[in-house]
């Protein structure tokens, strides 16, 4: 446990940070050079990373890992993120191919 905490601190925090503030800047300055999708590519990469951390491939999004499975965070995140867009996890495992059909 301690290992992972450290893990997380020492690699997990900074990397998130700075594509974070990196997104936020290509956002800013995307209007000057057009729309060639810089940081949406940036929050794409931090979301796969999350996945990486939380035990999953790293392949795939967070949002398409919690639509293929049953486990309690899946659950709670999916419903959290149906407020903002209704059948985000399903749709993400759908588009990225983790959805068994």
């Amino acid at each position: 446990m301690k290992k992972g905490i450290v893990a997380f601190v020492l690699l997990g925090l900074p990397f998130a940070v700075t594509s974070a503030l990196a997104a936020l800047a290509g956002l800013i300055v995307s209007p000057l050079y057009g729309r060639d999708g810089y940081a949406t590519n940036l929050m794409r990469a931090a979301d796969k990373h999350a996945a990486a951390f939380l035990g999953w491939s790293g392949r795939y999004t967070v949002s398409a890992e919690c639509g293929s499975r049953d486990c309690r965070f899946c659950r709670w995140l999916c419903r959290l993120l149906d407020v903002f867009q209704k059948g985000h996890c399903a749709g993400a495992a759908e588009r990225e191919g983790t959805k068994p059909k």
